[in-house]
């Protein structure tokens, strides 16, 4: 059985100590196939053993846990440690504890939940210092200075990293030194202090270097490659870039290969070599990968989007910007979620999408407002914390000096040799005990006032700063609507113009067209007023040839049939609108064009109209009714004329209502036969279906001559 114990403990040493400097992708199964035997290893032992076997295994949970934060698997190094801490405050193991303590003060750290990354960090520093554990409250230190530089609060995080630095020379830490001078060059490179940052850098260098600490120099040629990016010399970067790929690649270090690529990547962007960023960030994607380290995938997707930002493919840095707030809120991790959405807002404004660029720097706003308040709370904590201490400490003086009083009593008071002598040395005690009651509760009143002080003003502090934060948003977005505003006006009148260009253009052809259509129209009614004389011409000729006066007659009337609808269409096209033709005007035509034929003159002839209104009607019922009018001057030449010397002829055109109107043809003659209507002449039949066309309504009458009334119908 101990030759068991002594193999198991050995494995347990070995892990230990290359856990961190060798973490590799079978690590985890080691550790978990060693909590597998710790088990077994239990279940065998007798019970007097089971206290070893169990601070072993707190050990191997908080080894197993730090491996799974190293490989940003959150969520169950959470409760691997959770489960260390359970165990080991059940066995009262408080090394077990503290590393517990620190490994979630680490965890919540890399997740950005601040609060709950200092709380755990106190405890491990509280009973850390109750236990003398000197090394795991520097870790502790450490960690909080890590918490207050990723708050940007640079002064207390270097206040953290100079406690942890203070404690690792008295234990004379090489190691740990090296540690602390890396973190306070990060945070003097943070505030600008490229010279000191340097200086702590190169100390730690020659820390790990004399210790022969390989990859703590990868480290170091990586943090001092950075302080010469950060200060411009690209050159002198890329020389410590290499070196600690070198020492990576010598001791396949998968995680420092993807951290030096990615700094190699930063430092060819900001040369603009952007082709050489990218295969080095492609390089370092594969080695996250290859470790499954989700953390740094993350990082290497925010890279990614930055550089193909840099390029204008915009698609492209949306793509790797969707993947890394997939991750980032997977991990937890909110300082990733807050700079993976100001750059997508930035990537929106690019592409001009300002209604997601606004949405999109509103969660980023939303992301750092909670960090930022975080940091307010930890800050009154650690007031808190600060108080309670120094509390604790005027309370033990307080005793030690009333104890000193009364060993100094106790003394006298064996010298005495009289009663009145004791009884002054008790007074004299007694007085000194009020006097020194009296100074301490001075002292804890003051303490007391400082922190009441402290706290208000750190809560001043918080208000204002959230108030800041109101007021930044709010103005941010004032901003953002003006400007949305601002293009919004602008593409509305871009808008605007374009329409009018457009319409005013289409207003162009339209014109166009329609002075093609009436000239093509005034040709048109040219060439059928044309042929319309031409048949009617032809008519008179055949006339002229025949003897038959019947059908003389019928050839002239016909002709002059033809002549009317040819005038019609002469009318249409002699003017220049294309609404009608003046009725008026056209009827007088018509007695002009008839009676010459029949050999009237003008002083045997008197013709007469009276238009209601200016009326102008279309070439559709223009022509029945001109077909009717002069159907009717004709027989009343022909009739009317031999019954009286002079002719007299009217015509009055009559508006009833809306669209309908009356036509009224009146002559001196002897009038229409009194069963005019039973008729079966052929002019009468033409008369009624002209009317017919007209939708109208003939009578004929007699009243001292021929009455004819068309009521007809025009719209």
């Amino acid at each position: 059985m101990r030759i068991a114990y002594f193999f198991f403990f050995l494995s347990l040493f070995c892990i230990v100590n290359y856990v961190h400097s060798q973490t590799k992708v079978n690590v985890i199964d080691s550790l978990e196939n060693e909590l597998t035997k710790n088990q077994i290893l239990r279940a065998l032992a007798p019970k007097k053993n089971h206290f070893k076997i169990d601070t072993t295994r707190v050990n191997i949970l908080n080894i197993l846990s730090s491996a799974l934060i190293y490989k940003a698997d959150f969520k169950k190094a959470e409760l691997i440690t959770i489960e260390a801490l359970a165990l080991a405050q059940k066995l009262n193991f408080k090394r077990g504890e503290v590393n517990s303590y620190n490994l979630l003060g680490e965890l919540y750290q890399k997740k950005s939940e601040y609060r709950l990354a200092l709380q755990n960090l106190d405890k491990a520093i509280k009973i850390g210092r109750e236990i003398d554990y000197k090394e795991a409250v520097a870790i502790a230190f450490s960690s909080i200075g890590l918490v207050n530089n990723n708050l940007s609060n640079y002064p207390e995080a270097l206040k953290n990293h100079l406690e942890a630095l203070k404690i690792r020379e008295a234990l004379k830490d090489k190691k740990g030194l090296a540690r602390s001078y890396s973190n306070l060059g990060n945070i003097s490179s943070k505030i600008g202090n490229y010279d000191d940052a340097l200086k702590y850098h190169i100390a730690a260098f020659k820390l790990r270097n004399e210790l022969n600490d390989r990859k703590g120099l990868l480290g170091s040629y990586n943090n001092i490659g950075t302080i010469y990016n950060h200060a411009g010399n690209y050159k002198k970067a890329l020389e410590n870039y290499q070196e600690a790929l070198k020492i990576g690649m010598e001791y396949g270090d998968i995680s420092g290969l993807a951290i030096v690529n990615l700094n190699i990547g930063d430092t060819y962007c900001a040369l603009k070599e952007y082709d050489k960023a990218l295969d080095c960030n492609f390089k370092a994607l594969k080695f996250q990968k290859t470790i499954k380290n989700d953390f740094g995938i993350t990082r290497c997707y925010i890279y990614l989007a930055c550089i193909y930002k840099a390029l204008h493919e915009l698609q492209l840095s949306r793509v790797y910007l969707d993947s890394a707030i997939k991750f980032s809120k997977a991990l937890g991790a909110k300082q990733l979620i807050r700079d993976s959405y100001e750059l997508l807002s930035e990537v929106d404004s690019l592409a001009n999408n300002w209604e997601n660029a606004y949405n999109h720097y509103k969660i980023y706003v939303q992301y750092k407002d909670s960090i930022i308040n975080k940091d307010n709370s930890e800050k009154m904590l650690q007031s808190q914390f600060q108080y309670e201490l120094e509390k604790k400490n005027l309370a033990h003086q307080k005793l030690m000096a009333l104890k000193a009083i009364e060993f100094e009593y106790q003394h006298k008071q064996a010298l005495a040799k009289t009663e009145k002598e004791k009884q002054k040395l008790k007074y004299e005690q007694q007085i000194k005990e009020q006097k020194l009651s009296f100074e301490y509760s001075k002292l804890i009143s003051k303490s007391e006032a400082e922190k009441k002080h402290q706290l208000a003003f750190n809560k001043a502090m918080a208000n204002e700063i959230m108030l800041m934060n109101q007021n930044s948003y709010n103005e941010a977005i004032i901003r953002w609507l003006l400007l949305f505003a601002l293009l919004s006006f602008v593409a509305l009148g871009i808008n605007y113009y374009k329409n009018y260009k457009k319409q005013k253009a289409a207003n162009n052809i339209i014109a166009k067209q329609g002075e093609d259509l009436k000239a093509l129209i005034h040709e048109l009614n040219h060439r059928v007023k044309n042929n319309f004389q031409t048949v009617a011409s032809m008519l008179r000729m055949q006339s002229r040839t025949k003897d038959d006066q019947t059908l003389v007659n019928i050839l002239m009337q016909t002709s002059n049939q033809f002549l009317s609808i040819a005038n019609a269409h002469q009318k249409l096209y002699l003017q220049e609108s294309l609404g009608g033709i003046t009725v008026k005007d056209y009827l007088f035509d018509i007695v002009d064009t008839i009676s010459p034929q029949y050999g009237i003159t003008k002083e045997q002839f008197e013709f007469k109209i009276t238009v209601a209104c200016d009326l102008k009607i279309n070439i559709n019922t223009m022509v029945p009714l001109v077909l009717i009018a002069n159907e009717l001057v004709t027989n009343s030449i022909k009739h009317a004329f031999n019954f009286n010397k002079i002719l007299n002829i009217s015509i009055d055109i009559l508006h009833i209502q809306e669209n309908k109107y009356q036509f009224i043809f009146r002559d001196n003659g002897p009038g229409f036969p009194q069963n005019v209507s039973q008729l079966n002449s052929f002019g009468l039949k033409l008369l009624k279906l002209l009317a017919e066309q007209l939708h109208g309504k003939i009578e004929f009458s007699n009243n001292n001559g021929a009455v004819v009334i068309l009521d007809f119908e025009f719209e």
